[in-house]
């Protein structure tokens, strides 16, 4: 039983509120991310306005983190280089001394929370939020420090 606020009649209404409800998951992984990784609540804003902007700005990486993560899981082997910016993927092989063409999904999205702390160790599930945030903004400062010394 599903219950919902949005008037239903037929079964094509009924159907239509089940697909939504089963893309639930992609929300609570957002609001996780934006909450655990972006630690949006640690701000203590105490004024809406800069609240609502620093949720703009958290809410666009949140869905880049998202990206990065479903993209390692359902097409773990597609490479990097087709689903990032391909700056990124050279600044991570670069400084890790490995071949741009290393990097599939699944490894760069891994990889990435290695900069963040991520111990990627044989027995260790899936990485957290809060690594994959700490591994992104390393990311991003490496490749501006790349693209300035390249000049």
């Amino acid at each position: 039983m599903l219950i919902t606020d949005v008037p239903t009649t037929d079964a094509a209404g009924a159907e239509r509120i089940i697909a939504w409800y089963e893309h639930r998951w992609v929300i609570e992984e957002y609001d996780k991310c934006l909450k655990t990784g972006c630690q949006v609540e640690a701000r203590q804003l105490e004024e809406a306005e800069r609240l609502k902007a620093l949720i703009g700005m958290l809410g666009l990486v949140a869905v880049r983190l998202l990206q990065l993560k479903q993209l390692g899981r359902a097409r773990p082997d597609q490479a990097a280089t087709k689903s990032v910016e391909v700056e990124y993927v050279k600044t991570l092989a670069k400084y890790q001394n490995k071949p741009v063409e290393h990097y599939s999904n699944r490894e760069f999205w891994r990889q990435v929370t290695t900069l963040g702390g991520f111990m990627a160790r044989k027995g260790d599930g899936d990485p957290g939020w809060q690594t994959l945030w700490h591994g992104w903004q390393k990311l991003q400062l490496l490749t501006a420090g790349f693209q300035l010394a390249s000049g």
